[in-house]
């Protein structure tokens, strides 16, 4: 009994507490409904809670707007929608959202109801010169529909232009919203940022487009943790020039196969089209992490592009790629640091009669480079550095006996053709080859890797040697739907590889190891997390340490990822649940350690709902959250 009342009025404490933290920064904030159809807070139309709306209503839940336009703040009648205010939309396509010229101090969020899944057909911000608009787009659907009158299917180029467009606007934010094309070759590209600042694209469903993500001339700004796929061999994300402290993680990116049935696939020759890359980069200053990028038919995974100067400040670290190809870094100036990521290249899909005879395929696979390094003019390799990074394909660095070549590796396990250039300058670098008629070096390796001409599905029994990856795979067919088409394989490190603890010992974060504080050989202090049955990947990648230093993405091991645990100090307490409400409206607090484990609801947004569960959590009155 007295804990039961003891807990009772801890809830209650904290309860004032976060009332305390959120309530200010909310009191002046309304909130607004729009029903297109009113079909009312059940979604239905035909039901007992039909609503009649109208844009001369109030705004209400009862007595809900019916336009979108109604719901803009320049709206000349009222009420009318301010700075801080909320927007729910109930089900129903409302059309294009369309904006343009609207300065605000504050955000207006335009978020679906409760169990509603409103759509809109784009969203347009287009404005004159760069401007601070503050908005926020949160649970929409966008559908772009298909073209009136429809083009015509002669093998020629007929693009009707992007799902979402940002354009010279400030303070934007899209989450948790779904985003299809029309058609895989008719819709430009999902979303394109140009000119601006402060975007925050996070954790959304993207897909059917011949392009993914564009960003040119922008700043400060974030992809992060969104599903990209089934997109037509334009670039997956395309970092163009001029951009500046761009953050690109966590997101999954797959699918991005051509098919050549479709209709409006542009065949003909002429048309310029063009087959991109997973991940193009044209700017500096960036930082890529924790992604996935698979099954693509692009001839680059990732690559730096000429943009006729060095690149500068550039993290990549923890992601992994495989079922692509080549992996360049061009031109490279300062501050370039590639670590802790798996680079598979894609498997040349033929073999010769030796390798049928012999139930091997060694000497015609894996020839795409993973990674290829150069500096741009005049640099000599200062401050680039490659640590524990898993490579199988071709190795290709500048000569690491050339005294005028700076640049650092250590710690990396490459599986490579032998060749005359399999020099290693990193004392621990472990590089395998293989050569015609056989393999060299350490075949234990990567011998059975998954991809054995005849046993494609993993297996080392037949060997008897030790797994390194816990269900390696690879696509084995065409664009047209060949065996294993977009098939999710396990590159977790197998109990016993001889990829755990082999990194180097140092834990730093990047921005330590770009501003010097730290410096020689590193991992960041994270790892890449797995990825939900819903195709997003999740930010629970088990910690990085002294005792826990393994190459490649994955650190082996369970996650020790504790939800609610936004101190990291190894609970889940009252004080957790006080920096949650810090987060959840924008304030900052030294102790926040955490960010992702306050996330606790499984929206994928930190509010005082996940500030409330964490304090349900810290008194005992549940045992798990939502998300877990």
């Amino acid at each position: 009994m007295k804990n039961t009342i003891r807990n009772t009025q801890y809830a209650i404490l904290i309860t004032l507490i976060l009332a305390w933290l959120i309530l200010p920064q909310i009191a002046q904030a309304a909130t607004y409904y729009v029903d297109i159809d009113g079909v009312g807070e059940d979604g239905i139309l035909g039901t007992a809670d039909d609503v009649i709306s109208s844009d001369a209503n109030p705004g209400t839940s009862e007595q809900p707007w019916k336009t979108i336009a109604r719901a803009y703040d320049s709206s000349a009648l009222t009420p009318n929608v301010g700075p801080g205010d909320t927007v729910y939309l109930r089900n129903g396509n409302y059309g294009i959202f369309n904006e343009r010229n609207v300065t605000r101090t504050n955000w207006i969020t335009y978020k679906n109801a409760t169990g509603h899944t409103p759509v809109f057909a784009g969203i347009a911000i287009n404005n004159s010169t760069r401007i601070n608009t503050y908005l926020k787009f949160d649970g929409i659907k966008v559908q772009q529909p298909l073209p009136d009158p429809m083009p015509p299917d002669d093998g020629y180029n007929h693009l009707v232009g992007y799902i979402v467009h940002f354009k010279r606007t400030n303070y934007m934010d899209i989450r948790n919203c779904t985003l299809v094309g029309c058609n895989k070759y008719l819709t430009t590209s999902l979303f394109m940022v140009d000119n601006s600042s402060h975007v925050t694209v996070h954790h959304n469903d993207m897909s059917v487009a011949r392009g993914g993500f564009q960003i040119n001339l922008t700043s400060d700004s974030e992809l992060t943790y969104n599903y990209l796929h089934n997109i037509s061999e334009g670039t997956g994300i395309r970092i163009l020039p001029g951009n500046s402290n761009i953050l690109v993680e966590g997101n999954h990116l797959t699918d991005g196969n051509n098919d050549k049935n479709d209709p409006y696939y542009p065949h003909l020759a002429g048309t310029g089209w063009h087959q991109g890359t997973g991940i193009g980069i044209r700017s500096s200053n960036l930082t890529i992490r924790n992604n996935i990028v698979h099954d693509i038919r692009w001839p680059q995974g990732m690559m730096f592009y000429g943009i006729g100067q060095a690149f500068h400040d550039i993290t990549i670290e923890n992601n992994l790629f495989y079922d692509c190809q080549e992996f360049k870094f061009y031109d490279c100036g300062t501050n370039i640091l590639i670590r802790n990521n798996t680079f598979v290249g894609e498997v040349v899909r033929y073999t010769t009669r030796y390798d049928e005879m012999h139930n091997v395929n060694v000497t015609n696979r894996y020839w795409m480079p993973v990674p290829t390094l150069s500096m741009y003019s005049g640099y000599d390799g200062n401050s680039v550095e490659l640590y524990n990074n898993i490579g199988i394909g071709y190795w290709s660095m500048p000569d690491p006996t050339d005294p005028t070549n700076l640049y650092q590796e250590n710690y990396n396990i490459i599986w490579s053709k032998l060749d005359a250039t399999n020099n290693t300058k990193g004392a621990h670098t472990k590089i395998v080859v293989w050569s015609s008629g056989g393999l060299r070096g350490c075949p234990n390796y990567f011998e059975d890797i998954g991809y054995r001409s005849s046993t494609p599905e993993y297996n080392y029994t037949a060997d008897g040697t030790r797994p390194f990856f816990v269900n390696p795979g690879f696509y084995t067919g065409t664009a047209q739907g060949g065996k294993d088409k977009g098939k999710f394989w396990d590159y977790h490190l197998a109990p016993g590889s001889p990829g755990i603890n082999f990194g180097a010992p140092e834990v730093a974060t990047w921005q330590e190891v770009l501003s010097g504080r730290v410096t020689g050989p590193s991992q960041p202090p994270d790892s890449l997390g797995s990825v939900g049955p819903d195709g997003f990947i999740r930010n629970d990648g088990p910690a990085r340490d002294a005792d826990h230093h393994s190459a490649g993405c994955y650190e082996y091991g369970a996650s020790t990822f504790l939800y609610g645990d936004v101190n990291s100090d190894g609970e889940v307490t009252a004080f957790d649940a006080a920096l949650t409400a810090h987060i959840a409206v924008d304030l900052e607090h030294p102790d926040i350690k955490n960010r992702a484990a306050a996330e606790v609801s499984g929206d994928a947004e930190v509010s005082a709902y996940d500030a409330a569960l964490i304090a349900r959590r810290a008194v005992g009155l549940i045992d798990k959250f939502p998300v877990e």
